[in-house]
């Protein structure tokens, strides 16, 4: 899932400040993957943590506000662009995936959180 919000995030960045029709095309192809491989691990991780008496419930829960995100994201993207530029837009929704890959690296880590006593 980490190397997934990597791929992700880090095909946004070029994609955003790219002239070059070629490197855009790599930078969306390497998003695309990202994201074709972090929707089925987000998925994975939101049924892992609950009962499988429970599954129907969590996939729910989990594909609403995976919608609701999406949905939210785009106007989103588009106020930031009109405050400011499409170009920053777009790296600021770059940064904001990379910023889930410490989260998902703590959840498979959990003794990185611990407070280590001398």
């Amino acid at each position: 899932m980490a190397g997934a919000a990597l791929l992700e995030g880090l095909g946004l960045v070029p994609f955003a400040v790219s002239s070059v029709t070629a490197l855009s095309i790599a930078a969306l192809a390497m998003l695309s993957l990202g994201q074709g491989l972090a929707v089925p691990a987000l998925g994975v991780l939101a049924l892992g943590g609950v009962p499988e008496v429970q599954h129907g419930a969590a996939a729910g829960a989990f594909f609403a506000w995976f919608d609701g995100g999406v949905g939210l994201g785009g106007p989103l993207a588009g106020a930031i662009a009109r405050l400011t530029t499409s170009e920053i837009a777009i790296v600021v929704a770059g940064c904001v995936v990379a910023a889930a890959v410490p989260v998902v690296l703590a959840r498979r880590l959990p003794h990185l959180g611990r407070t280590v006593r001398a």
